[in-house]
């Protein structure tokens, strides 16, 4: 059945907004979020940094290295988006013509949300209702208010582990399988929009409906279009294929993009046929990115492939490389435990802090991954919730 064919069937679609979609409406885009902020860090400090391209990562680190904090990073966001005002005409006549059905959005732009016909709905409204209204999923919250934006790596990670935030996920996945989505203006360099793409569609999406992307070959790098069915020879998955383009565009040389494809097996075979998954996959491509770009295999070798051959990452499935293991980490000695063996046992010291506010051996887990954010929340979980309003009187 044609895209056409179901429209006509669904008579409604699902929109999800891109980086590109933001930009074209006169909003910064992430990409300048990231230059922004990029230039009041000092890389040489940071010692792990994966992508430089990822305003979540990159957000973490203006937080982590600079004198400022969440509070002053999030203002320096929302002053950006301040005074921006835009409309969205063609998403507009979608609206207007009664096509959509819900809009999830990945950006920080407010100018969907201006329109009568739309509700907002974010992660951290306690319930969902739209009352007929178009459901507005701002998938990273609301920039107008600090305690509701998620901007770090740290706040994405809250929003996917804790529970309070399972009805907002769930509400989106129910959406992704009652109605074909279109994606408009997505940015395939956009590590971010893949990261919350990956988490949303990595739990009950067995029967969604499906997606179409709107894009152009000025969007698409031909280059990575290409070398998809070359993935099973390289061994790359191909998530991996737009951050490898990026590192090369980055350091002007992506006349080595084949060179480092074939790279990559031979680093993965020297390192005992690490699995290419997150954070493997990225560690693998890095130092295959660093031994073509310097001309000499493993000159450079990030502290994550360091940890990687000390054993911190667990027992390789083959053996590593003598050789390159020498290299890697000199006479030191690989660990031959479990690594986590090492660490001492906290269960029961982090359930005699959390005392009775824990029900359940998921609570304790929880306070133990977001002590502060986790406490807050099981004290006030069986309260009742008030609202508060402030009314001016004029007489």
């Amino acid at each position: 059945m044609s895209f056409f064919e179901k429209l006509d069937l669904e008579k409604k679609l699902n929109i999800c907004t891109g980086n590109f979609f933001e930009k074209s409406n006169g909003f910064p885009s992430r990409d300048g979020l990231v230059e922004i902020l990029s230039n009041q860090i000092n890389f040489k400090n940071i010692k792990s940094f994966n992508d430089r391209h990822s305003l979540f990562e990159v957000s973490q680190s203006f937080v982590d290295s600079v004198t400022g904090t969440k509070q002053s990073l999030y203002k320096k966001i929302q002053g950006i988006y301040e005074y921006k005002k835009s409309s969205n005409n063609y998403l507009d006549t979608l609206i207007e013509a009664d096509l959509v059905g819900a809009i999830i959005n990945t950006n920080y732009d407010y100018s969907i949300e201006e329109s009568t016909k739309v509700k907002k709905i974010t992660p951290y409204d306690k319930e969902i209702f739209t009352d007929g209204k178009i459901r507005l999923y701002k998938v990273l919250g609301d920039l107008n208010c600090y305690e509701n934006c998620a901007v770090t790596e740290q706040d994405f990670r809250r929003l996917k582990v804790l529970p309070f935030y399972n009805v907002f996920w769930e509400s989106i996945r129910y959406e992704l399988k009652h109605r074909s989505t279109i994606f408009l203006g997505v940015d395939f360099d956009d590590s971010d929009f893949f990261t919350i793409m990956d988490f949303i569609l990595s739990k009950n999406c067995e029967d969604i409906k499906p997606m179409y992307v709107i894009t152009s070959n000025s969007i698409l790098n031909p280059k990575v279009m290409d070398t998809e069915p070359k993935t099973l020879a390289y061994q790359v998955p191909g998530g991996m294929l737009s951050n490898l383009m990026s590192q090369l565009e980055q350091q002007k040389a992506l006349n080595k993009y084949e060179d480092v494809l074939k790279e990559i097996p031979r680093v993965r075979k020297d390192l005992g046929y690490p699995p290419l998954v997150t954070p493997l996959s990225q560690m693998v491509g890095t130092q295959a990115v660093f031994n073509v770009l310097l001309g000499e295999r493993y000159k450079v070798i990030p502290k994550e492939i360091r940890d990687y051959v000390k054993g911190l990452y667990g027992m390789t499935p083959a053996p590593i490389d003598k050789e390159i293991q020498k290299k890697i980490i000199g006479d030191v000695e690989p660990l031959k435990c479990r690594p986590a063996d090492l660490i001492e046992p906290e269960m029961e010291k982090l359930t005699k802090e959390i005392g009775e506010l824990a029900k359940s051996t998921e609570d304790v887990l929880m306070y133990a991954l977001f002590p502060e954010n986790a406490k807050k929340f099981l004290e006030n979980r069986d309260k009742p919730q008030v609202e508060e309003y402030e009314i001016n009187l004029f007489i």
